[in-house]
């Protein structure tokens, strides 16, 4: 077993804030416990093998189809230096279901396959080795999310349902007075190239005793200093700082500029890049700094045949990269919260992004699940509390294909983007509907994209009646057509899909109210639905599995071209 106390990454602050706890020396510390040392069987088995965690195991030989409970398990040492320490354990992802303990003491639980969870250990840790376990059970019920179970006990979504701790795990070791979170809002003013900033930091005192704190540090060359304030016992509080970026220097699809910023409470620290845009809807447009966007992207799965559903830096260098490629620059990317690498590589590349909530083709009836909303609220607090700082993400998606055209959907969508709006209304609402653009839709307010700032269609044909009936319904809204494809050709020869995606690019580009668009999708992806071919992987990708390149890549490529911003002035 490998001595974690050597995983150290160490941030030396500049300066001590005042305060009523004697603080300690050393800074917050991140120790991993991905890698190796960890083992796993399945409930099946009784003999332990070892294993590399992020680790899923469908794509290990002999276990694709291996549907339940699983056990992981790992041994590592306790921070030498824990004195007046808080110790967090932190899970970047488990698909589905985890179950933690420590020690043989239980931790906690958590429900959702996509999104970061953590739990302070403190109590249960003991000197020298400690024992870690992790019960995952990767098995689907009538009220799992995205979407539930369908008759006959198939799985009620299209992608595969992949097992195992996905992404990475570490401690974090903190002072008693931590930051929790922090969010940067910024509104710049395009005429006098100033930005207002706000930063709103979370931050929790573990400690018995009352603590005085403030904020220091920087933003976008901005010094930040706040008055000290109290903190009791236990508490978590909002700490803010507003100040002003002057010549400020906009994140831009043709020049995505980072600002660095750094806000530091006592010892600990927390750093991040950010970007200063403005997103706007002005008429049916949306504008990205005053100016109308017209863009285009893919759809993608989380899935490889290597690494199933782990994400390594080096997959999603390669799928960006071929996105990039392919002139793309926008999509509302998937069903659920992506990884971390991929928002940040959409940040450095000018990549727009729509992020979406797990609710994939909910009925009226799920959706007036009190446990299938407080579960769809707990995974969109933990997406958009991770990703609000990402300049890349321009908005928000509530769900996916989900009864929008009837009384409990229009309700459920509301309460849905209200929720959103509360924990980040700086940026816009949509949904992507499969409904919205139907004949059976007669008026504007019969289905719930009313609701949204943008309507984002699903169309797969009919692309001129379709977009135009969405527009006589919505004329004040832009149009984002977040689906269209077509599957069914193997080889990489497809000149079916590639000539209805020109087509179906032609019918948008015509229309001066659509925005954008992304294809279904950006490479096949394996699958449990019902109609899978033998293969398991659902045929939709302008790219092979293995990233090959069909010709519909090169045909969107080419369309594409026109629509890349060019460098600004």
């Amino acid at each position: 077993m490998t001595d974690m106390r050597l995983v150290v990454s160490r941030v030396i602050c500049a300066t001590v804030l005042v305060s009523m706890l004697t603080l300690a020396s050393e800074a917050a510390q991140t120790l991993s416990l991905s890698g190796g040392g960890w083992e796993f069987r399945t409930a099946k088995e009784t003999e332990w093998r070892a294993v590399m965690v992020p680790h899923c195991w469908p794509v290990d030989p002999g276990y694709l189809e291996y549907v339940g409970p699983a056990h992981y398990r790992c041994d590592f040492f306790a921070p030498l230096d824990r004195k007046e320490k808080v110790v967090r354990l932190r899970f970047e992802a488990v698909y589905y279901r985890a179950s933690v303990s420590l020690n043989g003491q239980p931790v906690g639980t958590h429900e959702g396959g996509y999104t970061p969870f953590e739990f302070d250990i403190t109590p249960l840790l003991r000197d020298g080795t400690n024992k870690l376990e992790v019960v995952v059970d990767n098995s689907w019920g009538p009220k799992t999310l995205p979407g539930g179970s369908r008759p006959g006990g198939a799985p009620g979504f299209a992608w595969y349902t992949y097992g195992g701790i996905v992404r990475d795990v570490s401690l974090l070791v903190s002072p008693q007075v931590y930051i929790s979170k922090v969010k940067v809002e910024s509104v710049p003013d395009l005429d006098k190239k100033t930005a207002s900033v706000l930063v709103r930091a979370f931050v929790h005192n573990a400690f018995s005793a009352r603590a005085t704190t403030g904020l220091e540090g920087e933003v976008a060359g901005v010094r930040i200093q706040t008055k000290p304030a109290q903190i009791g016992p236990g508490e978590t509080r909002e700490v803010q700082w507003k100040g002003t970026v002057k010549e400020v220097r906009l994140w831009d699809c043709s020049d995505p500029y980072l600002y660095d910023a750094v806000v530091k409470v006592g010892q600990d620290e927390w750093r991040s890049m950010i970007g200063i845009r403005k997103v706007e809807v002005g008429g049916a447009k949306v504008l990205l700094n005053g100016r109308p966007i017209f863009l285009f992207g893919a759809n993608r799965h989380s899935d490889h045949p290597r690494f199933g559903l782990i994400e390594p830096r080096e997959v999603i260098d390669e799928d960006m990269g071929l996105m990039m490629e392919a002139n793309m620059r926008f999509a509302r990317i998937g069903h659920y919260a992506q990884a971390v690498a991929l928002l940040d590589y959409a940040d450095r590349h000018g990549f727009l992004l729509v992020e979406e909530a797990a609710n994939w083709q909910l009925s009226e009836t799920d959706m007036q699940d009190p446990e299938i909303c407080r579960l769809w609220e707990q995974q969109m607090r933990e997406m958009v509390e991770r990703d609000w700082n990402h300049p890349s993400i321009i908005a928000w998606s509530v769900g996916n294909e989900y009864d929008s055209q009837t009384a409990g959907g229009i309700q459920w969508t509301r309460d849905a983007m209200k929720f959103t709006r509360s924990l980040d209304n700086t940026r816009l609402l949509t949904f992507a509907s499969n409904k919205d653009a139907r004949p059976q839709v007669k008026g504007p307010q019969d289905e719930a994209s009313f609701l949204c700032d943008f309507v984002s269609l699903n169309i797969y044909g009919n692309y001129p009646g379709r977009l135009d009936h969405a527009h006589y319904l919505w004329p004040d809204k832009p149009i984002f057509v977040s689906e269209f494809g077509r599957s069914g050709e193997t080889g990489l020869d497809d000149p079916k899909r590639a000539a209805l995606l020109t087509s179906a690019f032609e019918a948008m580009k015509a229309r001066p109210y659509v925005m954008g668009g992304g294809i279904w999708a950006f490479s096949d992806y394996r699958s449990r639905y019902p109609g899978t071919p033998p293969s398991g992987y659902r045929i939709w990708g302008i790219v092979t599995p293995n990233r090959e390149r069909r010709a519909s890549f090169g045909a969107i490529k080419k369309v594409f071209e026109e629509t890349i911003p060019k460098q600004q002035k």
